[in-house]
């Protein structure tokens, strides 16, 4: 076996591990108040969070993170988490295009399988996506973190 498979095998442990304890709905919110210090955070519970049971992850990017999609309602209004698991040992600068991707398909995801075809109510808007990248590798993130 050589070393790249013996590393392709414990990011996808790794992955896994993190993808069950994070399909927590108890452990998603309290990720969120750890992490998130905004207001609204405080009014996501449990009650209302849904994990929407669908991999976003590109084929391009398939061997090197895991997803965890989260739908939580919030003041009556949907709101779309993207926890995307890094398993990298280095920085990827391409990560805000990435996201974008990523957002585009659940985007696509939530449009083919909503029931009724909101899509063609004048009143339809697309559910905001809040994208959190949990990154553990071992050198310092030097990317900044807003743009």
């Amino acid at each position: 076996m050589n070393s790249n498979s013996n590393s392709d095998s414990i990011h996808q442990r790794h992955d896994t591990s993190y993808r069950f304890l994070l399909s927590s709905k108890k452990l998603f919110v309290e990720l969120l108040r750890s992490f998130i210090d905004r207001g609204w955070v405080q009014a996501v519970d449990e009650e209302h969070v849904q994990e929407i049971p669908h991999s976003f992850v590109l084929q391009d990017f398939k061997r090197q993170e895991a997803d965890v999609v989260y739908r939580v309602n919030l003041n009556g209004q949907d709101v779309v988490f993207y926890l995307l698991l890094e398993m990298q040992s280095s920085v990827d600068y391409r990560m805000p295009y990435r996201l974008l991707l990523y957002q585009v398909e659940i985007w696509r995801y939530l449009l083919q399988n909503e029931e009724g075809s909101p899509a063609n109510r004048k009143t339809f808007q697309l559910p905001p996506i809040i994208p959190i990248v949990l990154y553990n590798g071992k050198k310092v993130r030097t990317v900044p973190t807003t743009t």
